[in-house]
């Protein structure tokens, strides 16, 4: 209807950008360590990650896998808009990539995106409560799909999975 109106009137629709939207952050607790929740950060190097020009830190956004009790430690999966083929160059690495769909995070995501589960990041928890924010959660579905994943992943080791609280089923 609206199209028709246009043309009718010869008035241009103005589309708003899915790249406008901003995802609701709210302040990190406790419960924002659960498994699958997903969180946002600025990262440096010190954190193992690769950081492009002048820049002192990255945002990324990453999914919690679990935290180690009494030790101050969170396993985590960074979200990535695309695969970087230079990095992902087998076929195990490759599977470890687990698609998040724009549609079922339409808040967060511009487009469809990777959940990199090839390579388990632990992080401290003091560090993500100071700088990071709660960004929301995988979708049911995907929670499940991941944890399977997890657990018949060939790149991760039973340790990680372990001490993670998933089994190993690969």
């Amino acid at each position: 209807m609206a199209e028709q109106l246009s043309r009718q009137l010869n008035i241009p629709i103005i589309q708003t950008s899915k790249t406008n939207k901003k995802p609701k952050e709210a302040q990190i607790t406790d419960k924002s360590f659960t498994k699958g929740k997903i969180l946002k950060m600025a990262f440096d190097k010190s954190d193992g990650i690769s950081i492009k020009g002048e820049y002192k830190h990255r945002n990324k956004y990453f999914v919690v896998l679990g935290e180690i009790p009494n030790d101050g430690i969170v396993g985590t999966f960074f979200i990535n808009s695309e695969i970087n083929e230079n990095i992902i160059n087998t076929k195990d690495l490759l599977d470890c990539q687990f698609p998040l769909k724009e549609k079922d995070y339409t808040q967060l995501l511009k487009y469809d995106s990777y959940l990199d589960c090839s390579e388990l990041f632990e992080i401290n928890k003091v560090k993500i409560k100071n700088i990071g924010v709660e960004i929301g959660s995988l979708t049911k579905r995907d929670n499940e799909l991941v944890t399977e994943h997890i657990e018949n992943s060939k790149v991760l080791t039973p340790k990680q999975k372990k001490k993670f609280g998933f089994e190993d089923k690969s």
